[in-house]
């Protein structure tokens, strides 16, 4: 706990005052960030009154606790974050920011999450794999987890590649470059899609694969790809 002190003229508030400061406007809120960063004690008060409004909190109070987290870099508001998309994610997706007004809720969460994670966070990157499932997500997180869980993104890559089919060249050249032994089942995974869309996948796959001379693995990928 901290002892409430002078800050910028005013004194920080306390105990549940802190959550009501966090939503009291935009320049209260402002404030309150700027003596938490100053204060590791306070921080840490912060972070634990964002938690809770990430945890409860509805509309504007969701955001703020998204949007307070995310400028103090704190991780500890991480795990509610994760719980809650993993129970009721359509609280967050689709839904707009009142705090931004080019973001939705998802994707404030989203991005916070992607500045905070520890890298390898099994809650963290079942969430990321989870947020593949919503269209407004997909352009955002693919990258991320092409790089560090591309057996995830397999089940994904068809509706990807419908939803932007300028990526196709793009997610070949990373399995085949990257994750070459997983260049099958990318295969496989877009052998569904309509023709013109394979296409693109397919020169880019054949491309890097003779690069790397994996000749034979492109012809595996080959008939794959032409439902063989």
């Amino acid at each position: 706990m901290y002892t409430p002190f002078d800050f910028e003229g005013q004194r920080v508030p306390h105990g549940e005052a802190l959550s009501a400061t966090l939503l009291d406007g935009p320049e209260r809120r402002a404030w309150l960030i700027r003596a938490a960063v100053e204060s590791p004690a306070l921080a840490e008060a912060v972070e634990i009154a964002a938690e809770g409004l990430i945890a409860e909190g509805q509309g504007e109070a969701l955001a703020v606790g998204l949007h307070v987290a995310r400028a103090l870099m704190a991780r500890r508001p991480l795990r509610a974050l994760t719980r809650r998309m993993a129970e009721a994610p359509s609280e967050l997706v689709s839904v707009p920011d009142p705090l931004d007004a080019l973001s939705t809720l998802a994707q404030t969460a989203y991005d916070y999450a992607l500045q905070v994670r520890p890298r390898g966070d099994e809650a963290v990157q079942a969430m990321l794999r989870a947020g593949m499932a919503w269209p407004e997500l997909r352009m955002s997180l693919w990258r991320v987890i092409a790089t560090e869980d591309p057996e995830g993104l397999l089940p994904h890559l068809a509706d990807l590649v419908a939803q932007s089919p300028s990526l196709a060249g793009d997610i070949a050249t990373q399995y085949a470059l990257v994750h070459t032994d997983l260049c099958p089942a990318a295969a496989a995974a877009v052998a569904t899609l309509p023709e013109d869309l394979r296409g693109d996948f397919a020169e880019a796959l054949h491309k890097h694969l003779d690069r790397i001379h994996a000749v034979r693995l492109w012809v595996r990928c080959r008939q794959i790809l032409a439902g063989k």
